[in-house]
């Protein structure tokens, strides 16, 4: 199961550097609309660089780097998803499959673009954020 969340820090208790750190990392995924990967090395990599500075940056740095792993693998299985839908629709059974993949597709591009969003207006308001629907790796 997840572990709590620590209590959100106050207003004057969280240093604006921490904030920017938090929300960079946040926006840091992104990174994958250049290239795919690197929407899931950046938030490492920048998590790795500060963690060790504040308790907050390493929980939402380790909440990112959850949620772009994760999102990048629901990703590929929906990439493969879309592949095997389109070679069955050669015998037409595909094109049944093609309709909740675009339920499920529309959810993920949702996801990916609008929760980091999210995620950086609760850092804005000093609060934990947590993406939904995640594996949590570490």
């Amino acid at each position: 199961m997840d572990e709590p969340l620590p209590p959100p820090p106050a207003d004057d208790v969280l240093p604006q550097d921490v904030k920017q750190w938090c929300i960079f990392i946040h926006l840091s995924t992104y990174a994958a609309y250049l290239l795919p990967m690197l929407g899931v090395i950046m938030p490492i990599v920048l998590w790795q660089m500060r963690r060790d500075q504040h308790a907050f940056i390493d929980q939402q740095g380790r909440e990112t780097t959850n949620a772009a792993i994760s999102y990048a693998i629901y990703g590929v299985i929906l990439g493969g998803c879309w592949f095997m839908a389109g070679l069955l629709a050669v015998i037409l059974i595909g094109y049944i499959l093609m309709i909740p993949l675009f339920f499920l597709s529309g959810i993920w591009l949702i996801a990916v673009i609008l929760l980091p969003i999210l995620a950086v207006l609760r850092v804005g308001e000093n609060r934990h954020y947590r993406y939904p629907f995640i594996i949590r790796f570490l």
